[in-house]
């Protein structure tokens, strides 16, 4: 029987390079069920990027753009994302210490996975 875990990584973006926000547990599966970013200066950011990294470090960009001044932004909007083990997302923001990021993510534990889980 495999396991299911619900949880979220909250932060606050610290640096202009790529962050690492999450990265899915050894033997599992996550489903990210929503992934948010707020701007919280009252200025416009521009140069913001989100990516999904394969297992072997390879960086997919899959949203990108100017977070407005207070702006809240809903990424992966209608859809989940399945992602496999090692996999993780990543975000690379226009400025330091004004984007903060929450991703949702349902991880599910493989059956016969690890003896240590």
């Amino acid at each position: 029987m495999s396991r299911q875990n619900y949880t979220n990584r909250i932060g606050n973006i610290t640096t202009t390079t790529l962050d690492l926000i999450y990265t899915v547990p050894a033997d599992s599966t996550a489903i990210i069920l929503s992934y948010y970013s707020m701007n919280t200066s009252a200025s416009n950011v521009a140069g913001n990027s989100i990516y999904f990294s394969t297992s072997g470090g390879t960086d997919v960009l899959i949203d990108a753009g100017t977070a407005t001044a207070k702006g809240l932004f809903t990424h992966l909007q209608d859809r989940t994302h399945v992602l496999q083990e090692g996999q993780s997302v990543k975000y690379d923001a226009g400025a330091v210490d004004v984007i903060n990021t929450f991703v949702s993510v349902l991880e599910m534990k493989k059956a016969g996975g690890s003896a240590s889980g």
